[in-house]
């Protein structure tokens, strides 16, 4: 994971074998793992990009599966919420793809899921207004662009109200991408 960050950071080319094999590695670890805490899904979290779809979505099933007995815990609740987002977040892809037709909607709907079963808390009023712009932009991907813009809009005003100007700012120029 280092070594592909520092080629990021350092503009250094990583060959693709040594890449794949650090890949590899990685994974190979994860699936290993009886019990993921804090550290295996940080470690995961901070690599998740990286990875081909398939293996997103089977790591971040096992990460859902093999840390629950630890959600009671708020660090690792808030770890296994920020995999469940950014894995979610992964499979609407990105910006310039999201015209494209959208091959995983049954996996983003089984994330989601598992995001509803964590329960983020009603306080944690910034992760409920991230939950709703990801299900506009959803619906946005699946063709209800008039009812995704809606939820983002909804997002963005919520923001606003709550002087976070530049959350909601980051949210208005998402969809001004994507719509």
């Amino acid at each position: 994971m280092i070594e592909v960050y520092e080629s990021i950071v350092g503009n250094q080319y990583i060959s693709e074998e040594v890449q794949e094999n650090n890949i590899r590695l990685l994974a190979d670890y994860l699936f290993r793992v009886e019990v993921w805490g804090y550290y295996e899904l940080m470690l995961y979290n901070g690599t998740l990009l990286l990875l081909e779809p398939d293996m997103v979505i089977t790591l971040s099933r096992t990460a859902y599966e093999k840390s629950t007995r630890f959600k009671g815990y708020l660090k690792i609740h808030d770890a296994i919420t920020a995999v469940l987002f950014n894995t979610i977040i992964y499979l609407l892809g990105s910006v310039n793809r999201f015209h494209e037709a959208f091959t995983y909607q049954k996996e983003f709907n089984e994330f989601m899921s598992y995001l509803e079963e964590v329960a983020i808390p009603e306080s944690n009023l910034v992760d409920r207004v991230h939950l709703l712009q990801l299900k506009g932009a959803y619906e946005i991907r699946t063709g209800n662009k008039e009812e995704g813009i809606i939820k983002m809009e909804k997002a963005i005003q919520l923001l606003r109200e709550l002087n976070s100007t530049k959350l909601a700012n980051n949210i208005e120029q998402y969809l001004l991408l994507i719509e």
